[in-house]
């Protein structure tokens, strides 16, 4: 599933286009890597989504028709 329709249907993040434009953006990282917003998530992926004033680390559980997700930490600025 690419990411930022990952992004949507986990409601992480409300409009795919957000979501993708952040990802434009290099808001949205791996290992430190930005990612594009067609980039394909596989369970146990994890990523750092920098909003404006925290920083959310998830990790991807599901990527099927339900996809789902765990918080691995939080952070706010």
């Amino acid at each position: 599933m690419r990411l930022d329709k990952f992004l949507k249907k986990t409601r992480i993040i409300k409009r795919r286009t957000v979501a993708s434009d952040m990802a434009k953006k290099g808001r949205i990282k791996k290992s430190g890597k930005p990612l594009k917003p067609a980039y394909d998530v596989s369970p146990g992926d994890e990523f750092e989504i920098a909003f404006g004033n925290r920083i959310l680390r998830i990790r991807a559980t599901n990527c099927t028709q339900k996809p789902d997700y765990e918080v691995v930490s939080e952070v706010k600025l």
